[in-house]
């Protein structure tokens, strides 16, 4: 049975088979002022980039920092996100980031009440909690539970290099039968296993891991319907052309932008590399937007810190290198 104001499986599906901006999605930033708040208006600004090229943004993902946030920040955040992407038409997915499985419960329940009867809630991101030992089957199903049974729409999410737990085919496939509210899959992993072999038909598939787009769509032979990547925080127009090119059979068009766009991703997470805080994904996207939009609370990150200096200056020359103007 549904819960109030949940989309149905199949309705998470047509969404995604729309086509156009509704396949690409983006675990948004989040914006903070100097004295640590959350920062509305760069949030409302990023949005107003973002509305024309997404469907939707994850809030809070791990791009988003929603690793390091405590429950009341995740629901501040998601509370921003639906008071400000409904209108500008982009939908929301709940990110379920938390440590132990009990938290995530808790997330889940507090994230249902505040969004209520909402049909702007696209469903949940569950990721399995985190674990020193890699979690079996049978703990990774304990965990998820809860969740499932609230009768939400949910993504699974593959992540294991954070998580330190892998979902095994077996177990999707369970969850997949026995709740239909299971509505896709996940994977930042940049393994794709599940994708390539082990996952139900139904289910709507997202790559979260960063590369080119082209060979893991569809049209280019790959598996995935969407894609939810940290890079559409910076790229959503390139990326909203890769896909539109992809649908209208302009293949060599769509290896070429999406290209450009993976190489200097690819350059900004190396030079985030060496920084003893924050995550690679926020680090990296922080300090290309703050570079090509001067969107100067962009390097602000959670608890304080933000990016050095000498980071954002790089920053910008990865930009010129591969032919992406900034401010």
């Amino acid at each position: 049975m549904n819960a109030p104001g949940s989309v149905t499986g199949d309705a998470v599906a047509d969404f995604f088979a729309a086509g156009g901006r509704h396949r690409l999605w983006c675990p948004a930033l989040t914006f903070y002022t100097e004295d640590g708040s959350l920062d509305e208006e760069a949030f409302a600004r990023h949005l107003d980039r973002l509305a024309p090229h997404v469907g939707g943004i994850l809030v809070p993902g791990s791009t988003g920092e929603g690793w390091q946030m405590s429950e009341r920040e995740s629901l501040d955040v998601l509370r921003l996100a639906l008071q400000a992407a409904p209108a500008r038409g982009i939908r929301v997915l709940v990110g379920l980031l938390r440590p132990s499985a009990g938290e995530i419960a808790s997330l889940a329940r507090a994230a249902a009440d505040l969004a209520g009867a909402g049909s702007d809630i696209l469903g949940f991101t569950l990721a399995a909690p985190l674990a020193a030992e890699p979690m079996d089957e049978a703990a990774l199903e304990a965990a998820f539970r809860p969740v499932l049974e609230t009768g939400r729409s949910v993504f699974l999410y593959q992540l294991p290099q954070v998580t330190g737990s892998t979902i095994p085919a077996s177990l999707l496939e369970r969850l997949s039968e026995r709740f239909p509210n299971v509505a896709g899959l996940k994977d930042s992993s940049g393994e794709d296993a599940l994708a390539l072999g082990g996952a139900p038909e139904r289910l709507v598939l997202l790559r979260g891991a960063e590369g080119d787009v082209v060979p893991w769509s569809l049209e280019g032979g790959g598996p995935y319907r969407g894609f939810l990547l940290s890079s559409a925080n910076v790229f959503p127009a390139e990326l909203h052309a890769v896909l539109a090119d992809l649908e209208a059979g302009r293949l060599e068009e769509a290896t070429a932008l999406s290209g450009r766009v993976a190489a200097a991703v690819g350059d900004a997470f190396a030079l985030v590399a060496m920084l003893p805080f924050g995550n690679p994904f926020t680090n990296a996207n922080k300090a290309l937007l703050h570079a090509r939009f001067g969107e100067r609370g962009a390097a602000r990150l959670h608890g304080g810190r933000s990016l050095p200096s000498d980071v954002l200056a790089v920053a910008q020359q990865i930009l010129h290198r591969h032919g992406f103007a900034g401010a």
